[in-house]
């Protein structure tokens, strides 16, 4: 579905939804940071700056929650 021309950008942020179930916060954070900010995005990017122990992410997307 990502190979189509123009695809929903929201893709990436629901495969960065199952990278972070697999705990692949790295990789997770770089394809959510490919799709749309939205809701889910802003949620899960504060999830992975708490798994990391990012605290300068991890209060701006709190402040974003």
């Amino acid at each position: 579905m990502m190979r189509e021309k123009d695809y929903n950008k929201d893709y990436h942020v629901y495969k960065a939804c199952c990278l972070y179930a697999l705990c692949n916060y790295d990789e997770a954070k770089r394809e959510c940071l490919k799709g749309n900010e939205n809701p889910l995005s802003i949620r899960l990017m504060f999830h992975i700056a708490h798994k990391k122990n990012d605290e300068k992410n991890l209060m701006t997307y709190h402040h974003k929650i």
